[in-house]
Formats: structure tokens, sequence, C-alpha cells
């Protein structure tokens, strides 16, 4: 990538970060614990802002987690599964 790229990312992670107060939709974290590529610490704190958040770590995933063995990515599914079919609550939108 350039550095204009860079750039930009940067940007779009400033503006986003801005805004994580207003998401209300539910979010699932689930984070590697031995993670080399992503930070812990940005997530955890993008998950405290997130008003409808849940943060999982699986302390012995790598950063791909749906390459993990089974006794990490089944629980890893589980919670997606858990998410997807959960009933969910929207708030009416703010005017």
């Amino acid at each position: 990538p350039s550095l204009a790229w860079y750039a930009a990312f940067y940007d779009a992670v400033d503006a986003v970060g801005r805004d994580l107060g207003r998401v209300h939709t539910p979010v699932i974290m689930l984070d590697a614990g031995q993670d080399s590529k992503v930070l812990p610490a940005p997530q955890r704190t993008v998950c405290a802002v997130l008003p409808a958040c849940v943060e999982t770590r699986y302390p012995t995933a790598r950063h791909a987690l749906h390459l993990e063995a089974d006794s990490v990515r089944g629980p890893w599914l589980a919670a997606i599964d858990d998410t997807v079919r959960a009933p969910m609550a929207y708030p009416p939108p703010q005017r």
C-alpha cells in the first residue's frame, strides 16, 4: 500500500472512532489472545465504547480464528451462531 492509502486508512479509523457511541447494533468482539497482527488494547477500547458490545478472548488462538483447532473454532462458531440467532432489539432512531 502507498502512503496515501495508510493516511486514508487512519483518517477512516479516526472518523469511525468519533461515532462509535451511536452504534446500537449488538456487536460481538471475538479476539485471538495470541494474535500478532491485531493488538488487544484497541479492541477492548472499541468494545467499551460500543453500547451493545460483548468481548470474548480466546487466549490460545492466533490471528485467524476460523483456521484454529476445533477446541477454539467450535466455541468461536457457537458464539457467532448464538449471536446471529438471538432476537435483536433495535432502539428507535434518534432525531
